[in-house]
């Protein structure tokens, strides 16, 4: 049997401190039967020149050049160009471990649509990646379909289910059904791509041993971490609502509490919560936040049907409660007394940790 081709799609945008370092990750992978589809999304600092350099010295290695047009025009740049038979995503600031791709190379007959391996977390450092979590153990589990295992047995409420970087996606399936990535999200394209990717897969097969490492850049701000207006979060956010009630009939199980879950926790946590705090307050004035919530938010949430489940955190189902009986105001009063007090029980928990330290020292001098 002729070992599959796999297009590794890598999108880049102002990653200099990090794209030499994914990249010769990638070249140090076991199963060599791959591509590599780089897409510059307008890089304005110098990582054009390192993908460049990179990929002198390999020719699986492809350099696309777009301009700046967001991640989701870059992987649809890759997914037009890819010529493989899976289809992999790699983010720039991450890394492959070199067994990353043996999934690919062991499922050959399993008539899979979907492969998925577990990830982990790492520090790059004097030239070596150091994982946190190492675990050489292996462990195969197949269902006949994909959403129903992400949904319930794999549980997603306690994994993430929606990242894209540690799965394989069937490259047939993904053009006999047009998918592509929405390019009107910012936040959120993986999991609504994943989403309409499951209306069609049948099988998969999950690995647990770690093979996807997220890498930690002192200074490096991730694009998931930056504030956003409220109007942008929230039209992520019924987009995503949207994909995954669509899933509802496909995943069964959890799958709708999930949804509904989804639904009241992403605009109460990313938008009020998230406002609301010491170091965010003062980026939108109270009145805009005020009227944002009564005009926009108060109504998506009072749409979300909870006869199925509720959001699953007590702090989120209390604002939801606020906000659909007493209104924003007394919600968002709320979100600023709980923020204070979580940054008030941390500064005391980091203060009792220091002064155990000093004291312990100073015992231990005597």
């Amino acid at each position: 049997m002729n070992a599959p081709l796999v297009s590794l799609i890598v999108p880049v945008y102002n990653r200099q401190t990090s794209i030499e370092v994914c990249l010769k990750s990638v070249l140090n992978l076991e199963y060599t039967h791959f591509e590599v589809l780089v897409i510059d999304d307008g890089s304005t600092d110098g990582s054009l020149d390192i993908i460049r350099r990179v990929a002198a010295t390999d020719t699986r290695i492809k350099v696309i050049v777009q301009k700046n047009s967001g991640v989701s025009v870059a992987r649809n740049h890759g997914l037009d160009e890819a010529k493989g038979e899976w289809i992999g995503f790699i983010d720039s600031d991450d890394a492959v471990m070199p067994c990353h791709l043996d999934i690919v190379r062991d499922e050959q007959g399993s008539h899979a649509d979907l492969l998925m391996v577990n990830h982990t977390s790492g520090q790059y450092f004097d030239g070596v990646i150091k994982l946190h979590v190492s675990d050489g153990m292996n462990k195969r589990t197949e269902h006949p379909v994909a959403a129903t295992y992400l949904f319930n047995d794999f549980d997603p409420f306690e994994n993430p289910f929606f990242p894209i970087w540690n799965k394989f996606f069937n490259h047939t399936l993904i053009e006999r059904h047009q998918i592509r990535f929405d390019c009107t999200l910012s936040l959120g394209e993986d999991q609504e791509m994943l989403c309409r990717y499951l209306l069609y897969a049948g099988k998969i097969v999950h690995y647990s041993r770690p093979s996807y490492v997220n890498l930690e850049w002192p200074g490096l701000i991730h694009l998931g971490s930056k504030l956003r207006e409220p109007s942008d979060y929230l039209y992520n956010q019924k987009c995503n609502y949207k994909a995954l009630c669509s899933v509802i009939p496909v995943g069964k199980g959890k799958t709708e509490w999930y949804s509904i879950h989804y639904g009241i926790n992403r605009p109460i946590t990313r938008i009020l919560y998230n406002y609301t705090k010491l170091k965010n307050h003062k980026k939108l004035c109270r009145g805009e936040l005020l009227k944002f919530t009564q005009k926009e938010i108060i109504p998506f949430i009072a749409s979300i049907d909870i006869a199925e489940g509720n959001a699953r955190e007590a702090n989120v189902r209390f604002v939801r409660r606020l906000l659909l009986s007493y209104g924003a105001r007394p919600a968002i009063i709320w979100c600023y007394i709980y923020n204070v007090y979580i940054q008030f029980t941390d500064c005391l928990y980091r203060g009792l940790r220091k002064l155990k330290k000093i004291v312990g020292n100073d015992l231990h001098s005597r």
